[in-house]
């Protein structure tokens, strides 16, 4: 006899004989406890988007969108949120496209459009490059992917902001499509406000 499992009962499994730990705390029970959501620091916040995007902690997705929507201001229009491609090579290596995920979930939580605007055309990394290399490389780096709609307003989501290179490479790219509303938003890094910042491109 074959029985079918839906996915919300395999978690459920999962959660029973595997629970999480909070990550910051150590509190048992969530991958981030309610508690720590109210502590987005800089240095807490480090600690989650790296803990999603470089050890493939998919269950940090649903709480940084979490954080991400009650940090972000009503926007109004129609948004669709875009995220900053990662790297065909990082994708495959890590197991998942971690900007894609908060932003799928930072869409469904404000009840957005969530598309891949823009796709990345070479493989090269920022990690370790200067800040005059970063924007060269991200000059280059990104194409549209899909068209445009003069009507809609795109929030461009990024993880990790140093320099602002790729950010202001995409809103590039958007703009020269035809977008007339674009603004930003990253969960780590200064963009006019800081942490789970948005700023207008």
């Amino acid at each position: 006899m074959i029985f079918s499992v839906k996915n919300t009962t395999r978690h459920m499994i999962f959660e029973l004989f595997c629970p999480h730990y909070c990550l910051l705390c150590g509190e048992l029970g969530s991958i981030l406890c309610d508690a720590c959501k109210f502590y987005n620091t800089a240095e807490n916040m480090k600690k989650l988007a790296e803990g999603l995007k470089y050890q493939s902690i998919r269950a940090l997705a649903w709480p940084l969108a979490e954080m991400m929507d009650a940090a972000l201001p009503s926007l109004p229009g129609e948004i669709v949120v875009v995220p900053v491609p990662t790297t065909a090579a990082h994708v495959r290596e890590r197991g998942l496209d971690h900007t894609w995920l908060v932003a799928k979930k930072l869409a469904r939580l404000r009840g957005w459009k969530c598309a891949k605007m823009v796709r990345r055309v070479t493989g090269t990394v920022q990690v370790g490059a200067s800040a005059q290399q970063r924007r060269r490389q991200a000059e280059k780096a990104y194409e549209l992917a899909g068209e445009v709609d003069q009507q809609q307003s795109y929030l461009v989501l990024d993880d990790i902001c140093t320099t602002g290179a790729s950010l202001e490479a995409v809103c590039k790219v958007l703009r020269k499509g035809g977008a007339q509303n674009v603004s930003v938003a990253v969960l780590v890094g200064s963009v006019g406000s800081g942490n789970l910042g948005v700023s207008r491109r």
